[in-house]
């Protein structure tokens, strides 16, 4: 989680990392990313 730049919700859902490249989010795992991303940067 420390080179992602941001998450985008659109289409699905896509991690966009530092050096740009885009990550699609898988949709089982949805949930599971956006609990860790609230416990860690929240």
């Amino acid at each position: 989680l420390e080179h992602v730049k941001k998450i985008l919700r659109e289409d699905g859902g896509y991690l966009v990392m530092q050096d740009e490249q885009k990550i699609p989010i898988s949709r089982s795992r949805k949930d599971k990313l956006f609990e860790i991303v609230k416990t860690r940067f929240l």
